[in-house]
């Protein structure tokens, strides 16, 4: 067969398969309710994981935001876990420590380094029976934790899955990750409601202390990032029907986005970098849907090289991703009050295909992050 025609029907394959995947997690997006606090009082321990790691320009905002949540305080303890800082960082979550009474700080020992470890740190000093973790470089709007504690209580939920916004700015690069944050938080609760998690985000995350000593290994520590995911798919491979997508603004953290695009691009590839460790089918089906697609924009485009014909199926699966994404993008983006967006979402579509391409060569190459490797603040 003419080769011209074998990427034809890839362009046709995996533009039909991508429609398929997202409408799928539309209908569950759809189909979420949004949730609203129930109780005003809640009885619930909770402990609240903060792994940290050179953060003396967030740490103290992230403190003070956690502190002054509505919600009773003595059922609350807020454990800050320090991995070997050096800036400073330290000292100032010692300081904050004897300012608050529900407030400990935890340090990684010598030998132990990075983000899982000082998460294993935490729930092993930890009392709550709902354990959250989230990122030191988060802001948690007031109502946050009672929001969680109180879909906890009354859905009966063994992990919850909290949303995510990304901190907002003028530049393209801020622009480019809020488009992207917004489809990736959209697609994270839209898979849930269907009942098919394939990801979630630490910086948001709830799982009770019962589910976590079910398994031996729950982040895989072998991998540097991912220990949101990794619980996650271990959750839903023994009891599936205990994870829930919390659709609440009142629950919506929102995180820093990169500065620069080199920041960018280290996080990103770290977070692919974890895929070789994924063994759940929704997840590694839909990774190949969204590389597939994006294969075959980029080499089309590069086999324009030779023959100007490639022009039709590059510009059948620009045009195609380009509507199926703004049709999400646009039913999705409310919630995160995001919707202008959606005028760059064509321009996002230009960079996003060659950037999933370079990621995922990038760990034939490069391989898997692991536990014998820094961590940065956020993963």
């Amino acid at each position: 067969m003419n080769f011209f025609y074998i990427v034809w029907l890839f362009a046709v394959v995996f533009s039909l398969m991508y429609l398929f995947v997202m409408m799928g997690f539309l209908s569950g997006w759809n189909g979420l309710v949004n949730y609203t606090q129930k109780q005003k009082q809640h009885h619930t321990r909770v402990s609240i994981l903060i792994p940290f790691c050179n953060e003396l320009d967030n740490l103290e905002a992230c403190v003070k935001g956690l502190v002054h949540q509505r919600v009773q305080t003595t059922l609350v303890e807020i454990l800050l876990i320090d991995d070997h800082s050096t800036d400073g960082s330290t000292q100032l979550a010692q300081k904050l420590a004897s300012q608050y009474k529900q407030l400990n700080y935890l340090a990684n020992q010598e030998g132990k380094k990075g983000k899982k470890a000082a998460l294993e740190t935490g729930i092993t000093y930890s009392k709550g029976d709902l354990i959250i973790t989230s990122d030191a470089d988060c802001s948690h709007p007031p109502r946050w934790l009672a929001t969680m504690i109180d879909y906890y209580e009354t859905q009966e939920a063994g992990l919850l899955i909290g949303p995510v916004t990304i901190q907002m700015g003028s530049s393209w690069l801020q622009k480019f990750q809020g488009i992207e944050f917004v489809s990736l938080i959209g697609t994270t609760g839209g898979a849930a409601g269907i009942n098919r998690p394939i990801m979630c985000n630490g910086a948001n995350l709830a799982f009770t202390r019962a589910v976590y000593n079910e398994f031996s290994d729950p982040f895989k520590k072998e991998f540097l990032s991912g220990d949101d995911v990794f619980l996650m798919h271990q959750v839903k491979s023994r009891y599936p029907e205990t994870i829930h997508f919390v659709k609440s603004q009142q629950a919506l953290v929102e995180t820093k986005s990169a500065a620069t695009w080199r920041q960018f691009f280290n996080q990103r590839f770290r977070w692919a970098s974890k895929t070789p460790g994924y063994t759940d089918s929704d997840t590694l089906f839909t990774a190949g849907v969204v590389f597939g697609i994006s294969l075959t924009f980029v080499l089309s485009a590069l086999l324009m090289i030779y023959n100007l014909d490639f022009y039709k199926p590059l510009l059948f699966v620009f045009f195609f991703k380009t509507a199926i994404d703004g049709w999400f993008f646009f039913w999705v983006a409310p919630f995160f009050n995001q919707r202008r967006l959606i005028a760059y979402i064509p321009l996002f579509e230009l960079f996003y295909a060659l950037y999933v391409v370079i990621a995922a060569v990038s760990i034939l190459f490069k391989g898997s992050y692991r536990t014998n490797q820094k961590w940065p603040a956020a993963i």
